[in-house]
């Protein structure tokens, strides 16, 4: 997945609103924001994650739960209460 912007989801404690649960997942340029809980969860092992932005979500920018190998490089994380 490249270049799309997930914002304002009503998304349920604890539950990304966007979540991704395959293997070998990609996950490039995307932007997760002003989410009710979680702006995103990785499931899946071997995802990779390149210059995102976890930004303004209600409990954190991202989760991840037997994301085994995943490696995330030039992301940001901000102002995430």
């Amino acid at each position: 997945m490249k270049g799309l912007r997930f914002r304002y989801a009503a998304n349920r404690a604890q539950e990304g609103a966007a979540q991704f649960a395959g293997a070998h997942g990609l996950v490039e340029d995307c932007v997760f924001e002003r989410t009710n809980s979680i702006g995103a969860t990785f499931l899946g092992p071997d995802i990779v994650v390149r210059r995102s932005v976890f930004q303004e979500n209600g409990q954190m920018g991202f989760g991840a739960h037997r994301a085994h190998n995943l490696l995330m490089s030039e992301c940001v994380c901000a102002r995430t209460t």
